[in-house]
């Protein structure tokens, strides 16, 4: 009776101890690999498209603290949505209608040296009524500030 017993425990200990090993082989299924945001950089512009399987795209922009930035989204296609999130997912700016059913956000300055999302998306996707496929244009251009003192007087 003793010898079954310490098979079974000695059976049990090679199960639990083999167990991580096996999580790490094991295959992730298709909803928990996620697309890492493709990188777009101030100047540029790229084009994409939305669809029902994929109904946002993300871009990562690397910038400088004070550097001031307009972000365009435009689509023929659908009304876009865009926003532009922090390091920590938390929304700095977003807008839905700049220019009839093209997105903007307009001379934006980001408050530090840090890595930013910019996610587009469409209107009705964002309000969970559908996913509209499509191309867009994506854009993000530098926008030069000039600052004035108060009472400063400025001819141009």
């Amino acid at each position: 009776m003793r010898r079954p017993l310490k098979f079974v425990l000695l059976l049990m200990v090679l199960l639990v101890a083999a167990l991580p090993a096996m999580a790490q082989t094991a295959t992730p299924t298709a909803s928990a690999v996620s697309a890492s945001p493709e990188i777009i950089e101030v100047g540029a512009t790229v084009e994409g498209s939305l669809s029902a399987a994929s109904p946002t795209a993300s871009y990562t922009l690397d910038a400088e603290a004070g550097q001031v930035v307009t972000i365009r989204l435009s689509s023929e296609d659908f009304d876009t949505y865009l926003t532009l999130t922090d390091a920590d997912g938390d929304i700095l700016a977003e807008n839905d209608d700049f220019d009839g059913r093209n997105s903007a956000i307009q001379t934006f300055e980001l408050p530090s040296s840090a890595a930013y999302t910019i996610v587009v998306d469409s209107y009705s996707n964002r309000n969970g009524s559908s996913s509209p496929s499509g191309d867009y244009t994506l854009s993000v251009t530098a926008t030069q500030i000039e600052r004035i003192e108060y009472s400063q007087t400025v001819e141009a």
